[in-house]
């Protein structure tokens, strides 16, 4: 059968060229450790940032009951300040969700796919990077608090940029052909590019007045998923440009670029008295 008669694959859809073939078949042995990284790594994040909302319940339902509340929080999400703040916020996250993918969603296909190196190793590098990320999140995020969360990112922007881009251009070079040094060169890029996720929670929420807290937090996060999302697509476009399994070092590099230039360009939220502060610091 051919490619384009892959089940589940329209004909119009089919991936095509020398890689094609192999991408599909490599698909199901790369879909369920992608699916879990990709979700179990927010879903950590978020088990661990309801347990700190539920300590602190008390002072957020006073806050709450305490503030001007908005009728048309989305128009005002839209307009003037916070528009400008929604608009830095999405560069940051849009930041965070480019390391992401080209790390844990290109990661298994490039290797498997491309290098036709089984994509074992690849996920079990990203899973022992995930699972040290998560030790350390603690600490990142105390240093957030002592430092600021603006060069925190900024910091964690160049992370992305420097160490990590050239650890995976070792893989890609070379390392993939050991494979103790494949996990071990994948788990350290995890570990550059996961601290993101250890500090975005507190600074998406500290962005915003509480009146539209919610509705700043949600789209700021999510609106800046659709664009990464195609990292793909990106990928293909750089393939007519440069050896194709080097692409996601360009896609990491923009990520980390985004982190950095994003957050140097707002304010820092840090020490943003909620209860003080019904507005918070636009853009710089």
């Amino acid at each position: 059968m051919g490619v384009c008669g892959e089940r589940g694959v329209p004909p119009s859809f089919a991936p095509r060229g020398p890689y094609g073939r192999e991408t599909l078949r490599s698909r199901r042995e790369q879909q369920t450790t992608q699916q879990y990284a990709k979700i179990a790594i927010p879903k950590l994040q978020l088990r661990l940032d309801c347990d700190s909302l539920q300590s602190v319940h008390g002072f957020h339902g006073s806050l709450w009951r305490s503030a001007a509340k908005s009728t048309a929080p989305l128009k005002e999400l839209f307009s003037g300040a916070d528009l400008r703040r929604l608009g830095q916020l999405f560069i940051v996250m849009t930041g965070a969700w480019l390391t992401l993918n080209a790390t844990v969603g290109a990661l298994p296909g490039v290797i498997n796919a491309v290098l036709r190196v089984k994509s074992s190793g690849v996920n079990t590098g990203i899973l022992i990077g995930a699972g040290i990320s998560a030790v350390l999140y603690p600490l990142i995020g105390l240093l957030s608090q002592t430092f600021g969360r603006r060069p925190t990112i900024a910091v964690i922007g160049l992370l992305n940029l420097i160490p990590a881009c050239t650890l995976y251009y070792l893989l890609i070079a070379s390392g993939y052909r050991n494979p103790t040094t494949l996990i071990i060169l994948v788990a350290l890029i995890m570990l550059f590019s996961l601290p993101i996720w250890a500090v975005h929670t507190p600074y998406l929420a500290e962005s915003f007045r509480t009146g539209i807290r919610s509705s700043g937090y949600g789209v700021s996060y999510s609106l800046a998923t659709i664009l990464p999302g195609l990292y793909s697509l990106y990928m293909l476009g750089l393939g007519a440009l440069m050896p194709y399994a080097y692409t996601p070092i360009v896609l990491l590099a923009l990520g980390g670029l985004f982190l950095s230039i994003g957050a140097l360009a707002g304010q820092e939220t840090k020490e943003v008295d909620f209860h003080r502060r019904q507005d918070v610091p636009g853009m710089g």
